[in-house]
């Protein structure tokens, strides 16, 4: 909904917003897989421990 309101407004703006919005994205998967990754470590280390 608000993406069709933006694309009204400017094409530009919108490539623009996909680009920032892929970064985000790829931003938020790696932080994901870190909290993934120390968490597993974590729960391995509790584990031999």
């Amino acid at each position: 909904m608000c993406l069709e309101r933006a694309k009204q407004r400017s094409p530009i703006k919108i490539h623009h917003n996909s680009i920032l919005t892929k970064k985000l994205y790829k931003t938020r998967k790696m932080i994901v897989f870190i909290k993934r990754y120390h968490y597993l470590r974590c729960s391995y280390a509790f584990d031999k421990g």
